[in-house]
């Protein structure tokens, strides 16, 4: 992991990483003030740090379906945002189907 992205992973509260079943944070460098959508984020860990390294200008939807994840991912976005300095949230999740985006309010994907 690149030194921006392990300094945004500390971060990260720790019932956030507690939950994360994935395998590794695929962000690459560069991603600065772009808008990120992360298919089946569970408990957001790659959000929150995609949240630090997109910045203010950028923004990151986190989808899931299961209900227990989003709740520890939405739980923990305002601590978050305190700890990155931002006045206003730039991180959001969504409960829904990968495969019916649009049933999960996401428009233009």
């Amino acid at each position: 992991m690149r030194p921006t992205s392990s300094k945004a992973l500390m971060a990260v509260p720790q019932a956030v990483k507690d939950k994360y079943y994935g395998c590794g944070t695929p962000l690459p460098d560069g991603i600065q003030g772009l808008d990120l959508l992360d298919l089946g984020s569970g408990s957001g860990r790659d959000c929150y740090v995609a949240a630090a390294l997109v910045g203010t200008d950028g923004s990151v939807t986190g989808v899931d379906m299961t209900e227990e994840q989003l709740d520890v991912a939405m739980k923990h976005v305002p601590e978050y945002m305190e700890k990155l300095g931002y006045k206003e949230t730039n991180l959001r999740f969504k409960k829904g189907h990968i495969e019916y985006l649009k049933d999960a309010g996401s428009r233009g994907i």
